[in-house]
């Protein structure tokens, strides 16, 4: 493009398109000079861009981590009890694809329900049905049984349309927290730093306890023996004075 063959107008209306400023004062002269300064930075501005871009492309692009969304089945005949307190309990269960398509197959059921049931036990052998709920496919619950040291365990099972119930799976029994202060008494006997201090600098490699020693320890073995001598005192005291 040659500035120098274009008349003013053109040159102003090139002025224009460039938002040159203060272009309506200009002369033609200072126009062509104007304009001349703005087309070289758009070029300065043009290939710094294009060279960002190439060497954009020319970085291998970024490696991203593989993802691993959690599933929400994973088509296993499942059922798990957890104890949360002595008063509520989390089950979660799942019915595969295949079990359901197995039952209605055999049972005639097309429209098979599910029903996710909890029992109990005082003495093991025994069993009594607590809690039922009919339920999805799949899924999670919570239950407020207040069973505390009781032995429980989670069903999840399927029904036909005439209201026979197929049992398909079942959590381990899991015993449910006690609701008392445990009994159990630490009978742990710790030890008396006054009673065995010498013990305790022999073992750490000071054969005597003299001069040597710090004399927080020295003050700690007299108030010890002050102590005694007191306690021994008042002792004979009170036997004197019966």
């Amino acid at each position: 493009m040659n500035l120098s063959e274009m008349s003013k107008k053109e040159l102003y209306r090139l002025a224009v398109e460039l938002n040159v400023e203060n272009r309506s004062k200009m002369t033609r002269e200072e126009l062509a000079a104007a304009l001349t300064a703005a087309m070289s930075e758009q070029k300065v501005y043009s290939s710094t861009e294009q060279h960002k871009a190439e060497v954009a492309h020319s970085m291998p692009e970024k490696v991203r981590p593989a993802e691993y969304p959690i599933p929400n089945r994973y088509q296993i005949d499942t059922a798990v009890l957890l104890p949360i307190n002595p008063r509520k309990e989390y089950v979660y269960w799942e019915v595969s694809d295949n079990t359901v398509n197995r039952f209605r197959t055999e049972h005639g059921s097309p429209d098979a329900a599910f029903v996710l049931k909890i029992f109990g036990s005082t003495s093991g052998e025994d069993s009594e049905e607590l809690a039922s709920v009919r339920v999805g496919r799949y899924g999670n619950w919570f239950f407020d049984l207040y069973v505390p040291e009781r032995l429980i365990w989670a069903e999840i099972g399927l029904m036909d349309n005439k209201g026979n119930y197929f049992a398909v799976a079942h959590s381990r029994k899991v015993r449910m927290p006690s609701d008392k202060i445990s009994e159990i008494i630490d009978e742990e006997t710790w030890m008396t730093v006054g009673e065995k201090i010498e013990d305790i600098y022999r073992l750490s490699g000071v054969n005597e306890l003299d001069s040597s020693v710090p004399g927080s320890v020295r003050i700690f073995q007299e108030a010890m023996r002050f102590l005694e001598k007191s306690v021994s005192s008042g002792e004979t005291a009170k036997r004197e004075g019966r």
